[in-house]
């Protein structure tokens, strides 16, 4: 399944981008539609019409044979996880979700078991700059640990839909609207939080900005509060780095972490085909950051064990 589109000749945005085939092993299922079928130069035998509707017709499920094909999918997460249980349901054994730039919501427990991160020279001219993007990144998935909130609103609270929950250290809670994290200023925060008279744990619904965080550290009860995401996908506050969290005595937390399988390092940027990266050194500066994460460049095969 691609949340996206994927196995196209050339780039859909971008049409100066080469794109390899996608050739997937006899009698591998796809999600796929009829248009995008005709398209493609493999036999396959059709299996099923899914009612998933998308801009390039209704998805639909078949087994390739042999030869290229081009793939896509929902653009929802619950769309997404409907098509990946039909394929279950006709006997695949695993589900391969792929991913799109920056759409992390794939990679979301609710649809996944675990996440293949990818990264390579598109982020950067050199390994520097791409390592540092990199790992900044990965620390996201790696290093958000286990929620462990001091104050819990019990279950009920946590998990009611569209509602965000603010409980302080006597376990009074309040509900903000989910969208609270994501919107909200100073002065918004500070009439609905403004009050509390010490830390106080955020157990959020939804995604958390750093506009949120930024409007959180600036509360004068703040310090030594905790917020709460659901996984790595829901957090949006790469502007408060994990120095910047501690300096104001916030901490992050996760209901559920996400397994990261493997990291994959690309040494070429499609935009500039002719500057190769030096990927091993590449390969050597991820893996030294994130020692838990196999790191794997899938060009040359180099490859970078780690502690997983």
């Amino acid at each position: 399944i691609s949340i996206g589109r994927d196995g196209e000749s050339v780039d859909v945005l971008n049409e100066a981008i080469v794109k390899p085939q996608l050739l997937p092993p006899k009698g591998t299922i796809v999600a796929t539609t009829k248009r995008l079928l005709a398209r493609g130069e493999g036999s396959y035998q059709f299996l099923a019409r899914t009612g998933e509707a998308t801009a390039l017709g209704e998805i639909v499920l078949a087994r390739a044979l042999g030869g290229s094909v081009e793939i896509t999918g929902p653009a929802s997460i619950p769309g997404m996880a409907r098509l990946r249980d039909r394929m279950i349901e006709l006997g695949a054994e695993h589900v391969l979700v792929d991913g799109s730039i920056d759409r992390v919501a794939a990679a979301s427990r609710a649809l996944t078991d675990a996440v293949v991160l990818c990264t390579g020279a598109v982020l950067g001219p050199d390994v520097e700059s791409i390592g540092r993007a990199t790992v900044r990144f990965a620390r996201r998935f790696v290093y958000l640990g286990p929620a462990n909130c001091k104050y819990s609103s019990g279950p009920d609270s946590i998990t009611k839909p569209g509602r965000t929950t603010v409980v302080d250290a006597n376990g009074t809670s309040r509900r903000l609207p989910a969208s609270t994290t994501l919107f909200t200023d100073t002065e918004e925060l500070r009439n609905t939080l403004g009050d509390l008279a010490g830390p106080f744990a955020v157990h959020a619904q939804g995604a958390v900005t750093g506009r949120f965080v930024e409007a959180l550290a600036r509360l004068p009860s703040s310090c030594g509060s905790v917020i709460e995401v659901e996984d790595a996908t829901r957090w949006f506050a790469g502007s408060c780095s994990s120095r910047w969290m501690c300096a104001h005595g916030l901490k992050v937390a996760i209901r559920e972490t996400i397994p990261v399988a493997y990291l994959t390092v690309n040494p070429v940027d499609p935009g500039f085909p002719h500057r190769i990266t030096d990927c091993e050194a590449l390969v050597r500066r991820v893996a030294a950051e994130v020692p838990d994460i196999p790191v794997i460049d899938v060009l040359s095969g180099t490859y970078a064990e780690g502690r997983a």
